[in-house]
């Protein structure tokens, strides 16, 4: 192998390696999904990283944050369109102490997933009309 040859497939996996790294969490994966109109935070990215270790075992998290610090963007609004897109077979339940305000944020999370229906590689059922109640074609996740 020559050394460009080397040296090219050393920049394709840099490349595809920072690529895969918006989704290793909802705050990265927010951020780039949103194109710049949800910006990252460090008590955010906090938030964010604890919510990423449901991959290695099931966590119990309560975050209390003052109003309007961007947790319920991040973590009603992003996160089920994350893990989504990483589990697009599983079930999401947002719950709040009104259920149209879950229901909004579930309107939300749908109107994330038909929008950037190219990036996450996954479609909305064209069948659930619902905010509250939408599944993923072809997987059966919701």
């Amino acid at each position: 192998m020559s050394m460009v040859q080397t040296y090219m497939r050393d920049v394709i996996a840099r490349e595809e390696k920072a690529d895969d790294q918006w989704l290793r969490a909802p705050a990265p994966f927010a951020e780039r999904l949103s194109r710049g109109h949800w910006r990252r935070a460090k008590h955010l990215d906090y938030v964010s990283d604890r919510i990423a270790e449901i991959e290695k075992h099931p966590i119990f998290l309560i975050v209390n944050m003052p109003p309007r610090h961007g947790k319920s963007e991040l973590i009603s609004h992003w996160t089920p369109v994350w893990f989504l897109k990483c589990y697009p077979y599983k079930r999401v339940i947002l719950c709040s102490y009104q259920s149209g305000f879950a229901t909004e944020w579930g309107g939300d999370a749908k109107n994330s997933f038909i929008e950037n229906a190219d990036d996450l590689e996954l479609q909305v059922r064209e069948d659930t009309k619902s905010k509250a109640r939408w599944k993923i074609k072809g997987y059966g996740g919701r």
